[in-house]
């Protein structure tokens, strides 16, 4: 997919259901920064960093039994969702 077809999303915007977070399993989130956000009906929301990371993607798609739309949002915000999420030590 094409960098511009995606749609972004600012860190202030990434609210973050945990229940949803967790759907995916710890190697697409914490290894590949992957991290689904909201589900719609069938549709469920992701958040990733690297959109030319076709292998993360494919991953994505084959772990979930949803239709998966894809924003793309800034590294940093999707570590700090993880941190909380996972309730890890922020390193800084």
């Amino acid at each position: 997919r094409d960098l511009h077809s995606f749609p972004t999303r600012r860190s202030s915007d990434l609210d973050i259901d945990r229940q949803i977070a967790r759907m995916l399993p710890d190697h697409l989130t914490l290894g590949r920064l992957y991290v689904p956000f909201d589900l719609i009906s069938r549709t469920i929301m992701v958040a990733c960093c690297n959109p030319f990371d076709a292998a993360g993607r494919e991953a994505v798609q084959q772990s979930l039994d949803y239709t998966v739309t894809w924003y793309l949002a800034r590294p940093d915000a999707i570590i700090k969702a993880l941190q909380d999420i996972y309730r890890l030590e922020s390193r800084v």
